[in-house]
């Protein structure tokens, strides 16, 4: 016979560390610990030291996740050897597969409208010569914004502007900015 009560037994912690959980719960406990991120974007690299997912909708397609989520991230974009400051908020669509020791990881591209939009913002030309300090960037389905704080290197002055892209197939476009 079964008694409930209270158990100071190491058998309990293994029973529980044996529980089953489903896919879906497995991809939200495996992106709860998802930072620090690293993304390819082009010639740069996206460094995400917070990352946070929220809405997280998980489907399975045979042994891949399909995931979406709206993700909030700080970190900063590398660019040879400058550095631009990053603040994220956007919805993103990913897969991720099954992997040993962190049980699920992204395949391809981790996130790949970030990746895209700061693709599209680096190639970006800019009045001026201006140099980005520091992006905030917004994403929804279809569209994305940027914040764009820079510097002018002949007076040594900050502006600010704000970029508007659009989605063309599936690459990033700016649509008008400063």
């Amino acid at each position: 016979m079964l008694r409930c009560g209270r158990v100071s037994s190491p058998l309990v912690g293994v029973l529980l560390s044996c529980s089953v959980a489903s896919p879906a719960t497995e991809v939200r406990e495996a992106l709860a610990r998802a930072a620090p991120v690293e993304v390819p974007a082009g010639e740069a690299s996206i460094a995400l030291a917070r990352v946070a997912f929220a809405d997280v909708t998980v489907s399975m397609d045979g042994g891949r996740a399909l995931v979406v989520s709206v993700v909030e991230a700080d970190g900063r974009v590398r660019v040879g050897t400058r550095d631009i400051q990053l603040a994220y908020v956007g919805r993103e669509a990913f897969a991720m597969e099954r992997c040993p020791g962190r049980r699920w990881c992204p395949v391809g591209m981790p996130l790949p409208a970030l990746a895209g939009v700061v693709e599209a913002l680096l190639a970006a030309s800019r009045p001026d010569g201006r140099h980005p300090l520091a992006w905030q960037i917004r994403v929804e389905r279809d569209r994305a914004s940027a914040g764009e704080d820079a510097e002018v290197p002949a007076g040594s002055r900050a502006v600010r502007g704000v970029f508007e892209l659009a989605r063309d197939g599936g690459r990033w476009r700016i649509a008008s900015g400063p």
